[in-house]
């Protein structure tokens, strides 16, 4: 019979540092009983869950109450009751897709042909208007659904459009690249939202329209709260990022 080691290790079993507490100071590693019980698994595993869950909770309330605070406690470096800007923005970008990839979209196939002749009538100038609107409702369709693809892409140049202008503020690239991740998961957010409101009809998809403009606003204040400067400064800066990263947006 293997007799049960209740004493705990005076070393580390994953690199054999003295310890000095439960976590080992070189590594990182937890000091546990190795066989331990399924009482101490189910612990374990119920902390780890609710400890995740709690700190995307509170994550994500300062990423929609706070535009710009998430990134201002990260740079002053309370991130250990965060989760991390990279995952925060792995998460978001990730459901967006998963949601945007089974919520059904209306399809228009439209044929459009060029008038072999003048048009005469008033019945034909209404159907070729007609169809020039839907063409642009498909246009406008492509250029949603392409547009997070682009942003998923384009999220460093925010961040280096951010440096260009706040480079006086935090002169390295990091805290500019944090900054858009944060941003660019409420962004990604905001969409996953928009997307499930087109499952309530034509009405969803005017409210997901409509709740996609709250970005306009959370751009500009998250700039003020994460970089400071005036609001005429927050506005002209702000509107130069803005213009230039759309159109690299159209571009790509």
């Amino acid at each position: 019979m293997i007799p049960h080691e209740s004493a705990a290790p005076s070393v580390c079993g994953n690199c054999s540092t003295p310890l000095q507490g439960r976590y080992c100071h070189r590594c990182g590693q937890k000091d546990v009983d190795p066989t331990g019980t399924l009482r101490e698994f189910a612990h374990d595993a119920v902390h780890e869950v609710a400890h995740v869950d709690g700190k995307l909770l509170l994550t994500l309330r300062w990423l929609f109450t706070r535009p710009g605070g998430l990134t201002r406690e990260v740079l002053t470096g309370r991130r250990a009751r965060y989760a991390s800007p990279l995952r925060l923005y792995l998460t978001c970008s990730v459901l967006f897709f998963a949601v945007a990839a089974v919520v059904p979209r209306a399809t228009r196939i439209v044929t459009y042909r060029e008038p072999s002749a003048p048009v005469r009538t008033e019945a034909e100038l209404e159907a070729l208007t007609r169809k020039a609107a839907a063409r642009m409702n498909d246009i406008s369709a492509a250029i949603q659904r392409q547009m997070p693809r682009a942003m998923f892409a384009l999220m460093p140049l925010f961040a280096l459009l951010t440096w260009a202008m706040y480079r006086r503020t935090y002169r390295h690239y990091m805290p500019h690249l944090f900054y858009s991740l944060h941003f660019h998961s409420f962004v990604f957010l905001v969409f996953t939202v928009g997307a499930a409101c087109n499952l309530l009809g034509p009405r969803g998809e005017s409210a997901g329209k409509i709740l996609a403009l709250s970005v306009i606003p959370y751009h500009y204040l998250s700039l003020r709260r994460a970089f400071e400067g005036s609001w005429l400064s927050v506005a002209v800066k702000g509107t130069v990022i803005a213009f230039v990263y759309f159109v690299a947006i159209a571009a790509v």
